[in-house]
């Protein structure tokens, strides 16, 4: 048994540490990457947008740049999904206590990644946005979904493409594979958004909508409507 523990216990370190030497690695490409970017033309436009909780693309909501980011509302995390060229993002709040930042300054979004934010309001700014023109969503679905308590898979019980989840009654947890994507409620809490944004559902993909009462999961009929993103 001791030896199994010290095994564990290595192995921890070792993901531990290359973790920390990957992130290091990151982050000085994130520093060359952004310092090019700075000296580029076309980084050269005033942009300045509040998201709410949801998955946004660079290129497609927002231009791609180097912005700025504050807390406006709320206490959750940002997440970017580009490991390769800046550090990742996380927890970010109006809240003063730790582990929550007020803002991320330079931080640098490049084409096509995406920007996740939970349970926070953010305002990103910047004067060093791309001037080239946003892309337009490929968005062939029109219709509302509206969806009890349940499991679906996409492009059999409804079309495949990107969404905003909307509550529509009760607080609702949508949990994509076995991740919980989204937790959303009537809004008056940052915790419980009203509405997710941008969520994609390849086809094949597995939904599963259930309530969330007193921080226990359960099936009973609560009601979210899938609205086609724009």
């Amino acid at each position: 048994m001791k030896n199994k523990s010290k095994i564990i216990l290595i192995i921890c370190v070792a993901v531990v540490y290359t973790f920390f030497e990957a992130s290091k690695f990151s982050a000085g490409i994130g520093d060359l990457i952004r310092e090019q970017a700075q000296q580029s033309s076309i980084y050269n436009t005033h942009y300045e947008a509040e998201l709410s909780s949801g998955a946004y693309t660079a290129g497609v909501d927002f231009p791609t740049g180097i912005y700025d980011i504050e807390a406006v509302k709320g206490n959750g995390f940002i997440l970017k999904d580009d490991w390769s060229h800046d550090h990742i993002g996380g927890p970010i709040g109006v809240c003063e206590e730790k582990p929550y930042e007020k803002q991320y300054l330079n931080f640098y979004i490049s084409e096509g990644c995406k920007l996740n934010v939970h349970s926070v309001t953010i305002k990103m700014k910047t004067d060093k946005a791309s001037s080239e023109k946003l892309v337009t969503r490929d968005q062939p679905n029109t219709k509302t979904i509206e969806l009890i308590s349940g499991d679906y898979i996409a492009g059999t019980d409804f079309p495949a493409g990107v969404y905003d989840v909307v509550e529509v009654s009760g607080n609702v947890s949508v949990s994509c594979g076995n991740a919980i994507c989204a937790a959303l409620g009537p809004g008056t809490d940052e915790s419980y958004p009203k509405q997710y944004k941008n969520i994609s559902f390849k086809k094949g993909a597995k939904l599963s909508v259930l309530s969330i009462n007193n921080d226990n999961f359960q099936t009973r009929d609560v009601i979210a409507d899938l609205v086609p993103s724009k």
